[in-house]
């Protein structure tokens, strides 16, 4: 009888306190606040799932600046999956990969993305070697022109050897003959 509550009931148990926890209210509230510490940024979200190992979705995510408190980024859905990257000598390590679905970027929240930038290239968003890749479909810059919609965006920060990279790409949807725009920052 101690062998079955040590091996089946102790276990299932535990499985089951931990799925509830993962529910509560508080729990996307939690994960909002060690994101946004991570980023230096005030983030909130509506939802926070971990539909299985290595994944965590995050619905209805918002990036704050911290002192004003004006939206700086909207996205609908954040999908955040951990892989393994192999470089070319047989080394492995943690990867990010980030699915961004309904990104919006505030163009007058612009001016926090310095001090973000900053922050990740100097490895003190808690990802000392961090490989991360970013992919959102459908982007909007909002202006106070209008919307600026961003078409097949796709970022990278990367700690390399000489230092650590980070690079975006994107074209502007709906002019004819956009070409694919690219922006690079390196820091050693």
């Amino acid at each position: 009888m101690a062998l079955f509550v040590a091996l089946c009931a102790l276990p299932r148990l535990g499985v089951l306190v931990w799925a509830a926890i993962l529910r509560l209210p508080g729990h996307a509230a939690a994960e909002a606040q060690r994101l946004g510490w991570r980023l230096g940024m005030k983030a909130s979200c509506d939802a926070v799932r971990h539909p299985r190992p290595g994944r965590m979705v995050y619905e209805g995510l918002e990036l704050a600046d911290p002192a004003s408190g004006q939206p700086v980024v909207r996205c609908g859905r954040a999908e955040i999956r951990w892989q393994t990257l192999v470089d070319q000598e047989k080394n492995s390590r943690p990867f990010l990969v980030l699915r961004l679905s309904g990104l919006e970027i505030e163009a007058a929240g612009l001016t926090e993305f310095p001090p973000l930038l900053d922050r990740l290239l100097s490895c003190r968003a808690g990802w000392p070697e961090a490989c991360v890749q970013i992919e959102a479909c459908d982007a909007v810059v909002r202006t106070e022109g209008g919307p600026f919609p961003l078409a097949a965006c796709q970022g990278r920060l990367e700690t390399l050897r000489q230092g650590v990279w980070a690079g975006i790409a994107f074209r502007a949807e709906g002019v004819q003959d956009s070409k694919l725009a690219t922006v690079c920052v390196s820091r050693d």
